[in-house]
């Protein structure tokens, strides 16, 4: 078993930690659902990795079903509170965003059961690549209200407005959002191709599928071990920003107002 799975936990548990302290503080549900998210995610992301590198090198086992139920159990949860996250701060009045909310837990809950089946074992492919394209789509809807919620601050702050240090806030927290959709998006598209290819129901049976797949996985893999100690940074300095960095911000010229 490699060290992957520890490197991509440690960073996103540190991150939980982190902001349960600022939870408690605050109790503020959004600082809540965003410590559940990243404990999520530092639970649910090495399972899955741990069950991924038994696969490619042994085929499905009970182990292996067990690890990525309880991966998917794990990250689903995560994904349902960043859902809530971007909600409750982004469109909190909005009925569309809590039927949204409520819609996407109920689809992912869905998604998991089935994935514990026997029938969802089966069917691995498809439930997997289902369960990775909704996960990938919540990611980005973050995303997506971060970056547009940016730009709105940034004209504000042209304005004098608004404070330069809470307009890099929903910078960095594009930069988090964005990396993780970018994660989730990849793996879907793989998830996709596999499913295409048949290469993944080889995998599954413990085969070598041929190809550029076993490295495309493994690309992933890495990419992942990547995207966490940038989620990490930009989490740490958007909620605890040190002196000096907030002393470059304030320090900044003022944006364009176009």
């Amino acid at each position: 078993m490699s060290f992957t799975p520890v490197l991509v936990a440690a960073p996103f548990l540190f991150v939980a930690a982190h902001l349960a302290r600022i939870a408690y503080a605050s109790r503020a549900l959004p600082d809540r659902l965003l410590s559940a998210c990243f404990l999520g995610l530092g639970l649910g992301a090495p399972l899955r990795l741990m069950a991924l590198e038994i696969t490619t090198r042994a085929g499905t086992s009970s182990a292996a079903d067990r690890l990525n139920s309880g991966g998917d159990l794990f990250i689903g949860s995560a994904i349902v509170c960043l859902v809530a996250f971007s909600w409750q701060v982004f469109r909190r009045d909005a009925a569309w965003a809590k039927a949204l909310v409520v819609a996407f837990a109920v689809a992912l809950a869905g998604l998991t059961a089935a994935g514990m089946s026997e029938f969802g074992r089966a069917q691995s492919g498809s439930v997997a690549t289902a369960f990775n394209g909704l996960a990938a789509f919540g990611l980005l809807w973050a995303f997506v209200e971060c970056l547009l919620y940016y730009r709105q601050m940034r004209r504000r702050q042209a304005l004098g407005m608004a404070d330069p240090v809470v307009a890099n806030r929903f910078l960095l927290w594009s930069l988090w959002t964005g990396a993780l959709g970018l994660q989730g998006s990849l793996q879907m598209l793989l998830r996709v191709a596999l499913l295409i290819d048949g290469a993944g129901a080889v995998i599954h049976a413990g085969g070598d599928p041929g190809g550029p797949w076993l490295d495309l996985i493994l690309a992933l893999k890495l990419n992942l071990a990547v995207v966490a100690p940038t989620v990490v940074v930009s989490v740490w300095l958007s909620f605890s920003p040190p002196a000096a960095y907030r002393r470059w911000l304030e320090a900044q010229p003022e944006p364009d107002a176009r």
